[in-house]
This record gives C-alpha cells, structure tokens and sequence, in this order.
C-alpha cells in the first residue's frame, strides 16, 4: 500500500480480495441514510461476508442532548460489535458509499474502545465491483448445479445470528484433498468453538456456502 502516510488504516480492494474468507476478519457495511433506510440499503447488495452496523444507533449515545454525537457506552458498543462477530484480536475493515464520512467516524470509534486493528476500505463500496467480478466469478464454476437458488446462505445465516441474538459462526477447513487442479474443501462451521454442520465443495467458498445452508436447515431459517 504504498503510497498512503498511514497504510495500517487502509484496506484497498486488492488487500480485501485476498483476506475475504480468513477466520479473523470483519466487514462492516456502516452506509446510512437520513430516512432510516440504511439496513435495507445492506439488504439490497453489500460486500458477500458483510454485517450491517448503523453507526448513529450503536456506537452514539442516543441519551445525548447536546447534539455533539458523544460516544455510546463501552457495554452498548461491546454488545454491537459483539453481535458483529468481533473479537479483540479480528481485523475489521468498514466501509460506506459517501468517500468514508461514516466509515471514517466508526473507525475511530472503534479505535477509542481499544481495537487495534480497524481500516477504512479504499473508495467504499462503489470501488469494489472490479474487484468482487475478479474474486467471485471464478467460483461460479465450482457451485453445485443441483442447487439452482444459489442464495449468498453466508449472509443470510449472519443476519439470522444477529436477529436471534447469537455471535457470528466460525469457518474452518477440517480436510483437503485432490491435486491442485482438482481440490476438494471440507469445511467446518462452529459456535463458540462448538461444532454445528459441515459442507464441502471444489472451493473454500463453495463448502462455506454449504456449510452455512446447513446450518440454516438445523435452525428452521432455510430460504425457499
């Protein structure tokens, strides 16, 4: 990242690519909009692993009258970040669509509550579509064909953990197998360290993506 005075706190989109999917990273989409319509602007399209935080509800104290967007309390901040799926040791990478106004304020925010690794993602989410062609499209080879819905399970099972109040899962590979031009990923997704389904596929992404359908299926969630 050269270039930047300070390339600690940037995530550029080629540093994203190669980090999506790593155990210990977070995106947090933070857009917000004046109206309130800021989740469904997440719902709507977002960065694939993506959870959605609105800054002005989590990280401000809301009881505040001054009018000067005062911090939120450390708990209502832990409690967010928590239902974010971020730990003390994750790497959270935040971004927006309005050249970081609200990423720029979330990261500090979460600077001040002691988070050591925070970057603001380089052009927020309108750099990103190059990049996300680049990343994913490859994948498409290796989904499973029997399975026409293809529904990005991934996220929908992160929203269903944050609506039931549960941390974020995490993925693991258990095995790989087969030569480089023909892997084979099993991959595990757990709770709290707790084992709870498996799904595998010709990519990490794909047995994530089954992982995650399964424990979608075990919960009741399962899309139609």
């Amino acid at each position: 990242m050269a270039g930047y005075p300070r390339p600690e706190i940037v995530a550029t989109t080629d540093w994203l690519s190669e980090q999506l999917g790593q155990p210990d990273l977070r995106v947090i989409d933070v857009r917000w909009r004046p109206d309130g319509s800021g989740r469904a602007v997440y719902a709507a399209g977002h960065i694939p692993g993506a959870v959605y935080l609105d800054w002005l509800v989590e990280l401000v104290d809301r009881d505040d009258e001054t009018g000067v967007l005062r911090l939120a309390e450390a708990d209502r901040v832990g409690a967010a970040l928590s239902r974010a799926g971020v730990r003390a040791d994750s790497t959270v990478v935040v971004y927006d669509d309005v050249a970081a106004l609200y990423a720029a304020r979330s990261w500090w925010s979460l600077r001040v509550f002691g988070l050591e690794s925070v970057r603001i993602l380089d052009g927020g989410l309108p750099a990103t579509e190059g990049f996300l062609r680049r990343t994913f499209e490859p994948e498409v080879s290796g989904i499973d064909i029997g399975d026409l819905s293809f529904h990005d399970y991934k996220t929908t099972l992160q929203e269903t953990a944050q609506s039931l109040g549960l941390p974020l899962p995490d993925y693991r590979v258990v095995e790989e197998s087969g030569p480089d031009h023909e892997k084979a990923f099993v991959v595990e997704l757990a709770w709290d360290g707790e084992a709870f389904s498996r799904g595998s596929g010709p990519s990490k992404r794909e047995a994530q993506r089954k992982a995650a359908k399964e424990a979608l299926k075990r919960l009741g969630r399962l899309p139609g």
